[in-house]
């Protein structure tokens, strides 16, 4: 909920768009995954899998930052079409 919010505040005060791509902030990332929306994020319909299932307690106490789990989250192929349904 906080992280719904916090992006609504930064809508309201134009920062960013719902319809902005993960890919116009973060760079180097497989097309299928720059190519979702901040919208598609938030409402759990991007497609993205569960990344906390494999590996990620060893991966999350070795991080040192965000980008550190990456690898997580785009190393696993996208579930479902995204917008098509939710997670």
């Amino acid at each position: 909920m906080f992280t719904g919010v916090a992006i609504a505040q930064l809508v309201e005060a134009g920062e960013l768009s719902f319809g902005d791509t993960v890919g116009q902030y973060i760079r180097g990332l497989p097309a299928d995954i720059a190519a979702l929306t901040v919208h598609q994020l938030l409402t759990h319909t991007s497609g993205l899998g569960d990344f906390m299932r494999s590996g990620y307690p060893e991966e999350a106490r070795s991080a040192e930052t965000a980008t550190d789990l990456l690898p997580l989250v785009i190393g696993q192929p996208l579930e479902f079409e995204p917008g098509t349904r939710e997670s």
